[in-house]
């Protein structure tokens, strides 16, 4: 098992490698399972800070629909999507 300060180190030169490519100095991660991951993480970056943004329950369920049938659409063109998205624990 890696060690607590070669986890933190390999995260934070990720996070300073995205931060370089978008020309910024804060990371945001836009990923609702980085909520899943929020315990572990606030371990390493104590300064962390989270917020979660709710949206009005019509446009949520508007942008799900859209997705769905984007992912829908793009799945009979091959199994490669769903793949993925079983990888990830998309489904």
């Amino acid at each position: 098992m890696p060690s607590r300060r070669s986890v933190r180190r390999t995260i934070a030169n990720y996070r300073a490698l995205v931060c370089a490519e978008q020309g910024g100095g804060r990371y945001l991660a836009k990923n609702n399972n980085t909520l899943l991951r929020y315990a572990s993480l606030s371990q390493y970056f104590p300064a962390m800070r989270t917020v979660v943004l709710f949206r009005q329950p019509i446009f949520h369920a508007s942008s799900l629909m859209d997705m769905h049938l984007h992912f829908s659409a793009e799945q009979e063109k091959g199994p490669l999507l769903l793949d993925l998205h079983e990888l990830v624990g998309a489904l």
